[in-house]
């Protein structure tokens, strides 16, 4: 029985959309094949669409194989559908870490397609939202205590942010070089 708010068809979805993404995350850390990743993640993906850690690991598989078009499809879909929650200000820590992440990946992939104007556009979102993460005191609005810290000292080491204010350095370069 489905009831009237469509719980269960929910709950089918999702877990059948889990399974979907470990045998994703099994194909990709195991079997280190992009290819049949990409094909479980994406199959995740299509079950919870809305689910943004699906779709950038869908983006990633792509990139992975060298589809830069495809990879570049999904990863503005990440940002579309983060992009309500950045205006109203409620991202939370994990949904600024990719949104941080999709902003770099496609700043990689603009390089890589010497678009540099879109590359640096997509620099400075990626220091925009670390920045806002550190100014607006935003992890300790949902974290307290050492657990906050921790958080902090993880996304440091995750978000490579001082590597990704020396790439707008070389992006301004050749912007100033050439155009």
């Amino acid at each position: 029985n489905i009831s009237d708010d469509g719980s269960l068809m929910w709950y089918y979805f999702w877990g059948s959309s889990r399974v979907y993404y470990k045998m994703g995350r099994y194909y990709e850390k195991i079997e280190e094949s992009w290819q049949k990743a990409g094909h479980y993640y994406t199959r995740a993906y299509h079950l919870a669409p809305s689910n943004y850690r699906f779709v950038y690991k869908v983006a990633f598989a792509y990139e992975m194989v060298r589809k830069d078009r495809m990879a570049e499809k999904y990863y503005d879909i990440i940002m579309r559908q983060m992009e309500p929650y950045g205006e109203e200000n409620y991202l939370s820590p994990s949904k600024c870490e990719y949104m941080f992440k999709t902003a770099r990946r496609l700043m990689n992939i603009s390089l890589r397609q010497q678009q540099y104007f879109y590359a640096k556009v997509m620099c400075l979102r990626a220091i925009d939202m670390w920045e806002g993460i550190s100014e607006n005191k935003f992890i300790e609005r949902f974290y307290t205590g050492p657990e906050a810290e921790e958080i902090k000292e993880g996304m440091q080491k995750r978000l490579p942010i001082e590597r990704t204010r020396e790439e707008l350095e070389d992006v301004e370069k050749i912007i100033r070089m050439y155009f």
